[in-house]
């Protein structure tokens, strides 16, 4: 059921695009779409070293994990694993257009890949996401190994380390005294 669904939001989407012109209408798709085309462009690559952790269910939080049973914590504790295990971590979009997924990225200092769905990033005045943030446009999932790599290879040890650092350092000014605290400041400054 859950893939028959799947694939009809996607025809719809694509029905839509090409018979109405509608070309925002790939938007409206549920992240899992951008996802897939993100994980299927760097599977096969011969220059990242990818370790997705898939599943056959949306969130292990149910306990299940297609028919195999796994209980929330070990879910949990890999998921984080693989993320501290990783340079880069896939962000795309959930059901609207945000993803927890990015800010637990910047949370453990790593690198976001971030399909971006035409996303405003919270105080993008304030905080340079270029330094620390692999942004893909969505028309251009396909060349998501070509973005990652040109970050990884602009930077030298010491720039890679620093940037992480930028990460975690844009997390903390995201959590809510900081974030509040800086959007307070501006519209102050602004009257």
């Amino acid at each position: 059921y859950r893939k028959f669904t799947y694939r009809l939001r996607v025809f719809i989407a694509y029905a839509k695009k090409y018979a109405f012109q509608n070309k925002q209408a790939i938007l409206h798709l549920h992240g899992v779409y951008f996802r897939r085309k993100a994980i299927h462009a760097l599977k096969n690559s011969k220059l990242i070293n990818t370790n997705f952790l898939l599943r056959k269910s949306f969130s292990a939080q149910k306990g299940v994990d297609g028919k195999q049973h796994i209980d929330s914590e070990t879910a949990e504790k890999e998921y984080i694993d693989n993320m501290l295990n990783s340079d880069f971590v896939l962000a795309p979009k959930g059901h609207a257009n945000e993803s927890v997924r990015f800010y637990e990225a910047l949370s453990l200092g790593r690198f976001p890949v971030l399909i971006n769905t035409d996303k405003i990033l919270p105080l993008e005045d304030y905080i340079d996401y270029k330094k620390f943030v692999v942004t893909v446009n969505y028309t251009d999932i396909k060349n998501t190994e070509r973005a990652v790599l040109n970050f990884y290879n602009s930077l030298d040890d010491e720039e890679f380390k620093k940037r992480q650092k930028m990460a975690r350092e844009a997390f903390e000014l995201l959590c809510p005294g900081s974030f509040w605290k800086i959007v307070l400041q501006g519209l102050k400054k602004a009257n």
